[in-house]
């Protein structure tokens, strides 16, 4: 008579542990869920520990680079700089005309030499603050200038006066060597009057169209002839300027100015001639007038020629300075 009874506990079992199991499963689930997401985290927490440690690499080899590099190629710069200014000033006492000779009297030559090098550094460091130049270009300029002979105080300023023109006249630095070399030469020009006559050629250059530059390029070839004639520096501007107008450079101008001013003191017979048949005067007597000068010899000329027109006229000049330079000259 029990056994409806216990075949319904059966049941009511059977059934407790079917919601058992479903519930075990559901567990189950969300734990593989929540197994997935922490191994999820642990996965990326790797990827980011990884990627934390090639960052923490690179920014440690930029830091090398950024820091330590700059460092050493500014340490090589140096370097390589204090063997620019060691090799010029090595130059410099090489061709140095010492006053007394190391055997003679070494106390006194390393006096000398001591005070030349101090001297010399305060001139590349005023050209490098005043005119931008580099102390091995201020030096090498220095040497050049010693092997000329110049020394002491003439040398130093010189010095100076180059690096001046080159600024001035925005040109290289051979270039006013060479100029200051012809003047210097040529004229006996010490350190002030080279400051004039740079001062000149600067104030040339703001007031025409000729530039510093063209001065550079012409006094090499026409102050030697010049100077022989009795012709200044601002005898040369004034001629390289006349010509400039024309549209004649100055390398070619110098040249016209010294080749048809010999032509006119040595004339050929055909030019002496010619100019007494057209101007009725002498030209040897005219070049004895102006002793040979060369700008009052030109404008002696013009003055005797300022008759003469087309034919004539050219025919004349092409005797007297030939035919090349007679375009350039009348």
């Amino acid at each position: 008579g029990d056994a409806p009874a216990r075949l319904g506990n059966c049941r009511q079992t059977l059934a407790q542990v079917r919601a058992g199991t479903v519930s075990m499963n559901v567990a189950l689930g969300e734990m593989a869920i929540k197994m997935g997401l922490v191994s999820q985290v642990a996965n990326s927490a790797a990827a980011n520990m990884i990627k934390w440690g090639k960052n923490t690499q690179w920014a440690g080899r930029q830091l090398m680079v950024g820091l330590t590099m700059p460092v050493l190629a500014a340490g090589a710069a140096m370097g390589k700089l204090a063997y620019d200014v060691e090799s010029q000033m090595t130059r410099i006492n090489k061709v140095y005309d010492f006053s007394v000779t190391k055997d003679q009297n070494a106390a006194k030559n390393a006096q000398e030499t001591s005070t030349l090098r101090a001297n010399s550094m305060r001139a590349a460091k005023t050209a490098a603050e005043q005119y931008g130049a580099s102390m091995k270009d201020t030096l090498s300029v220095e040497a050049n200038l010693a092997a000329t002979g110049e020394k002491g105080n003439e040398l130093i300023g010189k010095t100076t006066e180059v690096m001046r023109l080159a600024t001035l006249g925005e040109m290289d630095y051979q270039k006013a060597l060479d100029t200051t070399i012809t003047l210097q030469s040529v004229y006996g020009q010490n350190t002030s009057q080279l400051a004039e006559s740079f001062n000149y050629m600067n104030a040339v250059e703001n007031a025409t169209s000729l530039s510093i530059e063209d001065f550079s390029k012409a006094i090499p070839k026409v102050a030697a002839p010049m100077k022989t004639l009795g012709g200044s520096l601002q005898d040369v501007g004034t001629l390289l300027v006349a010509m400039r107008a024309r549209g004649i450079n100055a390398v070619e101008g110098a040249n016209a100015i010294k080749a048809s001013f010999t032509r006119v003191l040595k004339p050929t017979k055909q030019a002496k001639d010619m100019f007494e048949l057209l101007t009725k005067q002498s030209l040897t007597e005219l070049t004895d007038k102006t002793n040979g000068e060369v700008i009052p010899t030109f404008v002696a000329l013009n003055k005797a020629t300022e008759n003469l027109r087309g034919k004539n006229r050219q025919a004349l000049f092409a005797a007297l300075f030939g035919t090349q330079q007679t375009t350039r000259l009348q």
